[in-house]
């Protein structure tokens, strides 16, 4: 699966003003028009999974701002954009109560021949997996809340995820592309972007986990396993947050769901990807059966956060830092020469080229 970045964004609450909401959805749709005569809609849907184009997106059609709001306000605007297009790109989720509505949205689409039936059920299938590697898979303290995507067909899509740490109030973004979609847990990414390196993340999503991962399967299907289920203590024992890379000691966490690891036991699966998608295996079992592969087998998993750069335009309250003009201006002064040598309508391309103008001064170091 190929994962082509994360984003961290500061979080803010509320909504874009109605009106700037509108001029995006009208910008956005231009844009992706010109995409699709220019190339295909393939081109949109991969644009989509590389997160700095995404919040260039967002920032050249007027969302000024660097923040958990973008991705919402961004993916909202798209929706609103594809439905009158032309590209044949549908679009499934979105935030919070939307987000469980994705099934149900690619249901529909199969229901309507939009998309045929094996399409239906392996997007389905890589929703859900991509759902649970970022959520179980990738512990970064995030706490996912947004999850869409974007399809033609089980070859061709791009999903886009948010998770929210209500603690440090930021958010974080996850985004992957079908082009890897066998390399989910193989370090299939172009690209992870942050505005920090996090000291100690559970990453079980990169090849540097694989042994570790084959040490999980062979816990769960050792007998040893059940007699501890059995035999546990539960008076007195430590969390697993407690361990340390230089102090290693057999404690088990007092979360762990017991009677999910019998259940494991007994299914017996024969792959990780069996293990990670078995119904009740959530982030405590997760990090219990890693933990457990880690000291009794003496295979560690990776404890890196698996970012390669950093990024972060700046805030307009200057959180996480002041705005950085220069990249608004560069984004603004591409889309410019693009709706400058488009086909459209005098009038459509004027008004676009007024917005971008507009931009241009508002956004102007003083």
């Amino acid at each position: 699966m190929k994962r082509t970045g994360i984003s961290d964004l500061p979080l803010h609450y509320g909504h874009p003003p109605e009106k700037l909401f509108k001029h995006m959805v009208d910008l956005t749709g231009a844009i992706i028009d010109i995409i699709n005569s220019w190339y295909s809609p393939s081109e949109i849907i991969k644009r989509l999974s590389d997160p700095i184009w995404f919040q260039s997106l967002s920032l050249v059609t007027g969302f000024d701002w660097n923040s958990s709001g973008t991705t919402t306000s961004t993916l909202y605007a798209l929706k609103e954009a594809l439905k009158v297009s032309d590209t044949g790109i549908c679009i499934a989720g979105g935030k919070g109560k939307d987000m469980t509505g994705t099934v149900r949205e690619i249901e529909k689409n199969v229901q309507d021949k939009i998309v045929s039936d094996q399409d239906g059920l392996k997007l389905i299938n890589f929703s859900k997996r991509i759902a649970r590697a970022d959520s179980n898979l990738l512990q970064d303290g995030y706490d996912l809340y947004i999850h869409s995507i974007f399809y033609r067909s089980h070859k061709d899509w791009t999903i886009i995820q948010q998770g929210i740490d209500k603690d440090g109030r930021m958010a974080r973004r996850y985004q992957w592309h079908s082009s890897l979609a066998d390399k989910i847990l193989d370090d299939g990414r172009s690209g992870i972007l942050s505005h920090e390196r996090k000291d100690r993340v559970l990453d079980l999503t990169t090849s540097k986990s694989r042994d570790n991962r084959n040490g999980m399967i062979e816990t769960v299907r050792d007998p040893l396993i059940l007699r501890t289920v059995n035999n546990v203590r539960k008076n007195g024992q430590f969390k697993l947050d407690y361990f340390q890379e230089d102090l290693k000691f057999t404690s088990y966490d007092l979360h762990v769901n017991w009677e999910n690891l019998r259940k494991i036991y007994e299914y017996q699966p024969s792959n990780f990807d069996e293990l990670f998608m078995l119904k009740g295996v959530g982030k405590s079992a997760i990090r219990a059966l890693s933990y457990i592969s880690e000291v009794i087998m003496g295979k560690p998993p990776s404890y890196s956060d698996p970012l390669r750069y950093t990024f972060a335009l700046g805030g307009k309250d200057g959180i996480p830092k002041p705005v950085n003009y220069e990249d608004y201006e560069v984004s603004i002064e591409f889309f410019k020469e693009i709706l400058k040598s488009v086909n459209m309508s005098e009038i459509n391309k004027r008004e676009k080229l007024e917005r971008l103008a507009q931009m241009s001064i508002t956004f102007a170091p003083p």
